[in-house]
């Protein structure tokens, strides 16, 4: 099962045919092309699949012959496919939720929205449920008015999101935030099973905006009536076991059913009754949103039928902005060496590779930072990115 996070922007990867070097003697300029010629195949590189985590720079390496089996011309087109994010705020409308409404009203416009206003995405907020006061005059917040309740509500979240599909976008990220008491009884949680939720999003209207499990196009949040992570401001990551305390100052149970659909989709999970904290909590969700639908800066290698990756160190990389401006460059040694341009990065880890059954390499092209600025402001921009056989 893929996790949300690594479908949610895609890079087209465009490659054509590939040749290996031979001990023939290098050819003129003018067949050139015949080098640069490229891999007839199309495949899908997923946007968030490379893991940072201490690479090792390394300079492009000198144009000697290599060995047959690294030498390969390939061209490789990265098109920018920006995703919009639409978040969902589910509310209980019940009287006794009036607190966690007026924080939420109290947080929304100065954390979550300003947050996404800074990054410059394409984003909609949609309340449905308890009234909350809106932001003043912003054409991308709405407001479902619906009945929301807390018992049984994994059975009817399905519904409830049913309710905002006239202003959701089919492709964007859905980051859902579910506010619940968890239909406080001192006996214990009434909110129903993650089994009802999976199969009520199984309706095909659903499954066409929110995608299936295999490949899902949403994340869950929950604030419940669980304890606190330590700091208190701290939303419990993924990574964290279901929590079973329960918070104090509001009656709520800690709606471990929805807890673990959160874990599940790579949502938070925050205490209901941390009020002056929501601002935090949105914060933390307007980030890992944010991630999620930002555009990359690093590029894998595609894989050449044969099973061979070209070599990095021999990449040209072609920069065209929407206003028709085109600038090609060759790799830095690395960071250090960046004003404009790129530069290779070897033996980097990654979880996942390109679609279609290919693995992916352990080598990337990362763009200096300059250049990746220029390219998530420039809402047409593409990057070619060119791998050949060294010359002679």
């Amino acid at each position: 099962m893929t996790h949300p996070s690594l479908k949610f922007l895609s890079i087209a990867l465009l490659s054509s045919a590939a040749f290996a070097c031979t001990d023939a003697p290098p050819p003129p300029s003018d067949a050139r092309s015949d080098r640069d010629a490229a891999l007839d195949a199309t495949a899908f590189m997923d946007a968030m699949a490379v893991d940072v985590a201490a690479p090792s720079d390394v300079a492009p390496r000198e144009a000697a012959a290599p060995n047959d089996s690294s030498c390969a011309s390939v061209a490789a087109m990265a098109s920018v496919v920006r995703r919009p994010l639409d978040v969902i705020v589910v509310v209980d409308s019940s009287p006794s939720f009036d607190r966690p409404r007026a924080a939420i009203s109290s947080t929304l416009a100065s954390s979550l929205i300003r947050a996404l206003e800074a990054a410059s995405v394409d984003y909609r907020v949609v309340v449905v449920g308890g009234a909350i006061t809106a932001p003043p005059l912003n054409p991308r917040y709405f407001s479902v008015s619906e009945g929301v309740g807390s018992t049984d509500l994994l059975r009817s979240l399905p519904g409830y999101l049913r309710r905002t599909l006239p202003v959701l976008r089919r492709e964007s990220l859905k980051a859902v935030m579910d506010f619940t008491d968890d239909g406080w009884l001192p006996s214990g949680s009434v909110l129903g099973t993650r089994s009802q939720f999976y199969m009520g999003m199984t309706a095909p209207d659903l499954v066409e905006y929110f995608g299936t499990m295999e490949d899902r196009r949403y994340v869950v949040h929950t604030v419940a009536g669980l304890s606190a992570n330590m700091p208190s401001s701290a939303p419990w990551p993924p990574s964290a076991p279901v929590v079973n305390g329960m918070c104090s100052g509001f009656a709520a149970n800690p709606a471990v059913e929805l807890q673990s659909l959160s874990i599940e989709t790579g949502g938070y999970r925050f205490p209901l009754c941390n009020f002056a904290e929501y601002s935090q909590l949105f914060d933390a969700v307007a980030a890992q949103a944010i991630s999620n639908v930002r555009v990359p800066c690093d590029f894998g290698v595609p894989m050449l039928s044969d099973g061979r990756t070209p070599d990095i160190g021999y990449a040209r990389m072609q920069l065209t902005l929407e206003d028709g401006t085109s600038s090609t460059s060759l790799p830095l040694a690395n960071m250090a060496a960046c004003g404009d341009g790129f530069y290779p990065v070897r033996g980097v880890s990654s979880d996942a590779g390109v679609d279609g059954g290919a693995s992916s390499s352990s080598d990337i092209v990362r763009l200096c930072p300059s250049t990746c600025a220029r390219l998530r402001a420039d809402p047409r921009a593409s990057v070619r990115f060119t791998f050949e056989c060294p010359p002679g």
